[in-house]
C-alpha cells in the first residue's frame, strides 16, 4: 500500500469484500486485556512460523503419499506473507504486540502457505487430497478461534481486520487453484477467488469504492460457505458431479455479495467523503 494513498484506504480495504471483523471487549473481559495481548514482536511471531512452515515441510518430505508438493512455492508464498506483515507492521499507529488473537491468525496464514505448496503438483486422492482437506479444515475451524480471542479480550484493531480478511482471501483463493487443479470444478473458479483482489484494484481507481461499507454479517456467513463450499468440493469422496454445482453456487453466493456492496457504494457515490473534507 502506498504512503501517498488516501488516509481512508486501509480502513475501506478492511471492510470491503469477504466478510467485517470489528470485535468488541465482552463485559468483564478488560481486566484481562492488557495480559492476552501481551506477545512477541512481529518479527518473533515470524520466525516461530517459518519454522512451523519448515517443519511441516520436513515431515511431508519423508512421506510418500505427499509426493508432488512443492517446497519452493510455500516458501515463496511464506515470503508474501513475510513481507506484507513486515509492511503493515511499519504502519500501526502502536507498532510492538502482536498479541493472541494475531498469533492464531499467523497459524491459519502459515497452513494457507502450506497448502499452496500443492499448487503444480499432483493431488492423489488417497494422499495428498486428504491432507488439502483436513488443513483447510483446521484453518477453518481456527477462524473462529482468533475471532473469539479479540472479543473475549477486547484485542480487536484495523491491523488484526486486516490480517484475519488477507488469510481468509488467501485460503479462498488457493483452494480455488486447487480446486481448478485436481478437476473438482472449472477454471472458472478461479473467479471466486479473484473477486477480492479485483474488488481493492477497482479501489486505487475510484475512490467511493474505498469507502467503508457498514456491517453485515451476510458477508461473514458467505466467506465461511465459500470456504466450506471449496473444502466438501475437495474431499476425494465428492464425485465431480456434486463439486461442481457446488462450487459454483457458492461462487454465484459470493457474486451477490460483492453486487450487493457494489451497489450499495455506487448508489453513494455522489455523497461527498466527509473525510476529505
Amino acid at each position: 500500500m502506498a504512503d501517498s494513498a488516501p488516509p481512508s484506504l486501509t480502513a475501506s480495504i478492511m471492510t470491503l469484500g469477504l466478510k467485517d471483523k470489528n470485535p468488541r471487549p465482552e463485559p468483564g473481559a478488560k481486566h484481562a486485556a492488557g495480559a492476552a495481548s501481551a506477545g512477541w514482536p512481529v518479527w518473533t511471531h515470524l520466525l516461530w512460523a517459518g519454522a512451523a512452515l519448515a517443519c511441516l515441510e520436513i515431515v511431508v518430505a519423508f512421506d510418500p503419499g505427499a509426493a508432488g508438493r512443492s517446497a519452493p512455492v510455500a516458501a515463496v508464498a511464506f515470503g508474501v506473507l513475510v513481507i506484507a506483515l513486515l509492511s503493515a507492521e511499519r504502519r500501526r499507529p502502536r507498532p510492538g504486540r502482536f498479541g493472541a488473537a494475531n498469533a492464531v491468525t499467523l497459524v491459519r496464514a502459515v497452513l494457507v502457505c502450506f497448502l499452496a505448496g500443492y499448487i503444480g503438483g499432483t493431488v492423489a486422492p488417497a494422499g495428498n487430497a486428504w491432507a488439502i482437506v483436513a488443513i483447510a479444515g483446521l484453518g477453518l475451524a481456527l477462524d473462529g478461534v482468533d475471532g473469539w480471542l479479540a472479543r473475549r479480550f477486547g484485542l480487536g484493531s484495523e491491523f488484526g481486520a486486516i490480517f484475519d480478511q488477507e488469510t481468509d482471501a488467501a485460503l479462498i483463493l488457493v483452494l480455488c487453484v486447487l480446486a481448478a487443479q485436481t478437476g473438482k470444478a472449472g477454471w472458472w473458479i478461479l473467479a471466486s477467488g479473484a473477486l477480492r483482489y479485483l474488488w481493492i484494484g477497482a479501489g486505487f481507481r475510484l475512490a467511493w469504492m474505498r469507502r467503508p461499507l457498514p456491517f453485515s454479517q451476510r458477508r461473514r456467513v458467505i466467506c465461511v460457505i465459500q470456504v466450506g463450499a471449496l473444502i466438501v468440493a475437495l474431499i476425494p469422496l465428492t464425485p465431480t458431479g456434486v463439486s461442481t454445482p457446488i462450487a459454483a453456487a457458492s461462487l454465484v453466493l459470493l457474486l451477490a455479495s460483492f453486487a450487493t456492496d457494489f451497489l450499495w457504494l455506487a448508489k453513494r457515490r455522489d455523497i461527498e467523503d466527509p473525510a476529505t473534507c
